[in-house]
């Protein structure tokens, strides 16, 4: 693509273009999400099936691509991805927060459901707090426990969940 021995440079820009709505914004440009941080004009997609996630970031004006593909529920690709990209550019990273719903699946599956409510409740409202909180965590985590069989503490972590995002369409 960078030769233009497939595609002509001007047709990548068109295809690499949002195309434009009636209110609002756009970001999506012919199956690209395209979007611009202080590194330049990048596209990327992300995807998911059955437990698998991926994703792909290309710098548009770099030769650079980030392809992240794991099996493993929220795995923070883009985050990573973004991380890989800062420290391209020399910016500095800092540390991922741990997953609060990797944890509380521990205590579910070794202490109950109470346990780990308890444990919610004394580390969620620490704002200095090592552990994500995230309303994908706890969904994810809900549907995991769902898909176990585990419907009374699937219930349960939806229900905190909509407590935590009562705004969400989710």
């Amino acid at each position: 693509l960078y030769t233009e021995k497939l595609v002509k440079s001007s047709t990548l820009d068109t295809a690499f273009t949002p195309g434009v709505v009636k209110t609002g914004e756009s970001t999506y440009a012919f199956g690209w999400n395209v979007s611009q941080d202080t590194n330049g004009k990048y596209a990327w997609h992300t995807g998911n099936t059955s437990g698998f996630r991926a994703y792909i970031q290309h710098r548009l004006d770099k030769r650079i691509a980030i392809i992240i593909l794991t099996n493993t529920g929220n795995s923070r690709r883009i985050e990573i991805a973004n991380a890989i990209n800062g420290i391209l550019h020399g910016h500095p990273t800092t540390p991922f927060k741990k997953s609060a719903a990797r944890r509380m699946y521990t205590i579910i599956s070794q202490e109950g459901i109470a346990r780990a409510l308890q444990f919610y409740d004394s580390v969620a409202r620490n704002a200095d707090s090592d552990y994500d909180f995230s309303e994908t965590e706890f969904n994810l985590l809900g549907y995991e426990l769902l898909g176990e069989d585990n419907a009374e503490e699937a219930l349960e972590i939806f229900k905190l969940n909509t407590i935590m995002y009562p705004g969400s369409s989710n």
